[in-house]
């Protein structure tokens, strides 16, 4: 464990006078070696609520505009394979906290809340590191609700605020009803960049790289847009003004060969896609949705040239990513809670100095279950057993390399309703024993469902026995 000193001030000085052994007791007669480690690295850990593939690097849409983002993406590893183990916050953000799956924490929706009550003796990531010296800071989102003030932290900056539009609804859809979702509205707002909250959590981040550290940190900064209500300043929604947007591809009877279970698996975002088509405003959702990511992409762009700037830019690990996807349209469903591409596939990238090589990209199925172990092994740090994923770090050298599984996510409160993703394949299986199969060589959508076809029974069966272990 490294003691709260000033780790990179001895480090140097013990390297500089040259502290060294001797082989085999006779000292003057052998050569000496130097056997100081290296300080331990520093983590930057940011996390955006709701960002779906809509970023630059995984070409989730055509007109988005991340390039802070895309230049994280181009010093290290993007994981173009990336899936939450559940679609939901709050099971999400525990999982990859505890490095525990659903299955095994029993968080499976956002009912099963706060983190204490479910699993009071759990060792969170933030707790991991904070035991093994490190500084452990927080801005922001990391946890779902409450808990990013119950959890223990070195400092922590919730920086709340998000300014509204004059009069509310009637920028979004004002006929959706209020068991849809009511926070379902959107538009531009025009007022001082220092009241929005983004803009507070990156700018208490970058004073906190601005500091001299005595200890190795952990800084933590979660991002709350493009979480809903799609509220952003004018200046992002203009960036999409004269482009002719693309909407998501939505082929009327898709749904058609769908289980029951499947459709209705959250009945409201279904309700959601007939509303806003028919509303004819699907068009100025997705722009307010691709503003609101462009306006957390400034953000982070900021983080990254105050890292850059700063003492700690060559030994700092960096990794990004969202809690779980997001529909807007496809499959006729708006939100996350689905077990289709859109809903699990997230943005997961890194860089970690010495480790990953600039612009190199993994396709191998990967879940969000692995931050845990990965940083673990990048930082040095001593092993931790009962984890229920695997280190990236073998991909990060080798992105092409096989690893040992498929990436599994899980939803619904009794946990029954599960999807593996393979390299090529989505396999899903709902609590009323429905099947879908998808391949994702032909079929990259997800809008033919295989799985009643006899020819893929094989395949079939072999992706269900991932779910029965």
């Amino acid at each position: 464990m490294w003691a709260r000193c000033s780790y990179r001030v001895i480090a140097a000085l013990l390297i500089a006078s040259g502290v060294a052994c001797d082989d085999g007791g006779v000292g003057a007669q052998h050569e000496s070696r130097q056997t100081v480690a290296a300080a331990p690295p520093n983590v930057l850990f940011i996390a955006v609520d709701d960002l779906n593939d809509w970023v630059e690097p995984l070409h989730g849409h055509p007109d988005v505009r991340t390039p802070n983002i895309a230049r994280l993406a181009s010093k290290g590893i993007t994981f173009t394979n990336a899936h939450a183990s559940a679609p939901v916050c709050n099971s999400s953000r525990i999982s990859l906290m505890t490095g525990l799956d659903p299955n095994t924490t029993g968080v499976f929706s956002n009912k099963h809340y706060p983190l204490r009550e479910v699993l009071p003796e759990a060792e969170t990531l933030t707790r991991y590191f904070m035991r093994n010296g490190y500084y452990v800071a927080g801005f922001g989102k990391i946890f779902h609700r409450d808990d990013n003030k119950t959890e223990p932290w070195d400092e922590y900056f919730w920086g709340a605020g998000r300014p509204k539009p004059a009069s509310l609804p009637g920028h979004g859809v004002a006929a959706l009803p209020e068991d849809i979702y009511r926070y379902f509205d959107w538009g531009p707002v025009d007022a001082p960049m220092e009241e929005w909250g983004e803009h507070k959590i990156s700018t208490a981040a970058i004073d906190f790289l601005n500091r001299d550290h005595d200890a190795p940190f952990f800084a933590a900064v979660g991002f709350r847009l493009p979480h809903l209500p799609w509220y952003a300043p004018r200046e992002f929604f203009e960036l999409y003004a004269e482009t002719d947007i693309d909407l998501p591809l939505a082929p009327a009877g898709d749904m058609e060969d769908v289980p029951a279970d499947s459709r209705w698996l959250d009945d409201r975002s279904g309700r959601a896609h007939a509303l806003i088509d028919e509303s004819g405003r699907w068009h100025d959702a997705v722009v307010a949705y691709l503003a609101s990511v462009s306006f957390v992409d400034s953000q982070i762009g900021r983080l990254l040239d105050a890292l850059e700037a700063s003492p700690y830019a060559d030994d700092t690990i960096v990794v990004l990513w969202s809690d779980h996807g997001f529909h807007l349209g496809e499959k006729e469903r708006w939100r996350k809670f689905t077990l289709w591409e859109p809903s699990t596939r997230v943005p997961l990238i890194w860089s970690a100095p010495g480790v990953t090589k600039p612009g190199t990209r993994s396709g191998r199925p990967v879940s969000l279950l692995d931050v845990y172990p990965t940083l673990i092994e990048l930082a040095r740090l001593p092993g931790k057993s009962g984890l229920d994923g695997i280190s990236l770090v073998s991909l990060m050298k080798d992105p092409v390399s096989a690893l040992s599984r498929e990436a599994v996510t899980t939803t619904d409160e009794s946990g029954l309703a599960q999807t593996v993703r393979s390299d090529r394949w989505r396999y899903i299986r709902n609590p009323d024993g429905g099947e879908e199969l998808y391949d994702h060589e032909s079929d990259p959508e997800e809008w033919s469902n295989l799985a009643e076809l006899g020819e893929h029974r094989t395949i079939k069966n072999s992706l269900a026995k991932k779910l029965d272990r």
